[in-house]
């Protein structure tokens, strides 16, 4: 399977082939923000001392207020600007992970304790092979030496002898110790399997967990989108199983040292709306009473995919409180009929389920739009939420083609704040972040409109640029990862960092 700016690819499991919604499944930073407010910490009574100072009157020339002696308001660079602080010009590029000279994705990303931002995605090794990789930078962004030496570490998740070899990363998790948790898939010998690597926080592989450090689940077959740690610390995954005629959603449980739990290790279902059809986990996360949340999609009657968020407790045993017995779905939020897909959940701190996706706006999918989605804890549509429960948008790139959601993240102000792309005029893509008010309304202040784009970031020029993961740092910098083509038209991994 080759990677595209598609949507799909293709499986072929046996005989079967089956096509499937891609499930592929930063930079964080020390540098503070350099806005400063002119009231923040200084009380009225000291701005009244200084300003009767000469040493502490405006320069000539400054900016003054009507009224009196005033200290200078300082202002900096807007919101949703690059921070100009970050690696380059707000940018980390990276390429040849895998040292085999061909692509770099980011698909996922998180910040340490330290500050850190690591990175999950994959890179080709030198037989063609994508093979995992797992990256450090520093909150400055450049590459963390300390970690594996290098800033980065590969595997091949049990093949990378050939091309169609395959091991991808799509989740990142950090234990008590400060070990990191990835989740994924690997294919190796066309066997698809599930699965889970961990690492020490210097970047070794660590091989008390599970198998030499990785557990893969292959049977009958079987992918991974996710890895998560409860509250114990055992890891929970989620994905997608072939159940002989098609694909379940399906969850698996270990323990904190990767041992599979036999008892209730391994559960699949079929929720699909019209028979024995595809429904596909996405993402995995637990919420604030630890119940776990997954969101994908599963199919109707007309044979068209609904957005759909699944509640489970640690058991795997569907949530009775939550929608039609632990699954609630919704179609057609874009208008065409088409494909509605949920890629990544967030929470509020209200304990709401904020969903974003996909959701075509014309028939056959060739024109989908970015979509949020906004439950109440029951599973309602939360009507709150731009009085429908869901809002839509195309053309952030200034194209009428594609605009995905693929990551979301909920800052301290409960604004939805959501990564992906969006086609340009030219057909090719940009990155694109979107910011919601609480209510639904896009917020103006973000990029004088609620979006950004960027193009070109590692070099190319009318090619792709797409954002796969985000993540916000403790001064509330957005940090997003994704993919850049760079001028050879190869794909660099791109960490972005983002003023908020």
């Amino acid at each position: 399977m080759r990677l595209s700016s598609s949507s799909r690819w293709s499986i072929t499991p046996g005989n079967r082939r089956v096509v499937v919604v891609a499930l592929f499944a930063a930079a964080l930073a020390s540098c503070a923000d350099p806005r400063i407010s002119a009231s923040r910490g200084i009380s009225a009574e000291r701005v009244r001392q200084s300003a009767s100072r000469p040493q502490d009157k405006a320069p000539a020339g400054a900016p003054r207020i009507k009224g009196g002696p005033q200290t200078p308001i300082l202002s900096g660079p807007p919101s949703g600007a690059l921070d100009a602080g970050f690696a380059t010009a707000g940018i980390a590029i990276h390429h040849n992970a895998g040292g085999g000279n061909g692509n770099d994705n980011g698909e996922a990303v998180a910040i340490d304790s330290n500050g850190r931002i690591v990175v999950a995605g994959f890179s080709t090794n030198a037989n063609g092979a994508t093979v995992m990789a797992l990256w450090r930078f520093t909150a400055a962004g450049l590459l963390d030496t300390s970690f594996n030496g290098s800033g980065f570490v590969t595997h091949d998740g049990g093949g990378g002898a050939s091309a169609s070899d395959q091991a991808i990363a799509s989740s990142i998790a950090f234990d008590s110790s400060g070990r990191i948790l990835v989740g994924g898939y690997s294919i190796a010998a066309n066997v698809w399997g599930m699965t889970i690597w961990r690492y020490n926080a210097n970047g070794s592989i660590d091989t008390g967990f599970g198998n030499n450090g990785m557990v893969r689940f292959p049977a009958p077959q079987s992918g991974g989108v996710g890895a998560v740690l409860n509250a114990a610390g055992h890891v929970r995954a989620a994905g997608f199983t072939w159940n002989g005629a098609d694909w379940d959603t399906a969850f698996w449980r270990y323990g904190a040292d990767g041992q599979f739990d036999a008892g209730l290790g391994y559960i699949y279902s079929n929720h699909s709306l019209g028979g024995n059809k595809e429904d596909i986990a996405i993402d995995i996360a637990f919420d604030a009473n630890q119940r776990i949340v997954l969101t994908g999609y599963r199919t109707n009657a007309d044979g068209n995919q609904e957005m759909t968020v699944f509640r489970y407790d640690d058991d795997g045993i569907p949530d009775s409180a939550f929608g039609n017995n632990g699954v609630v779905s919704h179609d057609n939020a874009a208008g065409g009929g088409g494909n509605d897909v949920g890629r990544s959940i967030a929470f509020t701190s209200a304990g709401k389920i904020v969903v974003a996706g996909w959701s075509p706006r014309s028939a056959g999918d060739t024109n989908a739009d970015m979509a949020i989605w906004r439950f109440e804890p029951n599973g309602a549509l939360d009507l709150s939420f731009n009085g429908t429960g869901f809002v839509t948008h195309h053309g952030a790139a200034g194209g009428d083609g594609t605009d995905w959601g693929r990551g979301v993240v909920i800052d301290r102000k409960n604004r939805v704040v959501v990564a992906g792309q969006s086609a340009t005029t030219g057909g090719d893509a940009d990155m694109a972040v979107w910011r919601y008010k609480a209510d639904g309304a896009l917020d103006m202040s973000f990029g004088g409109r609620g979006w950004i784009v960027h193009a070109a970031a590692a070099g190319g020029s009318g090619v792709n640029d797409a954002a796969r993961g985000i993540a916000i740092d403790q001064d509330q910098r957005l940090v997003v990862v994704g993919r850049s083509t760079n001028a050879s038209g190869n794909i660099d991994l791109a960490v972005w960092r983002i003023l908020p």
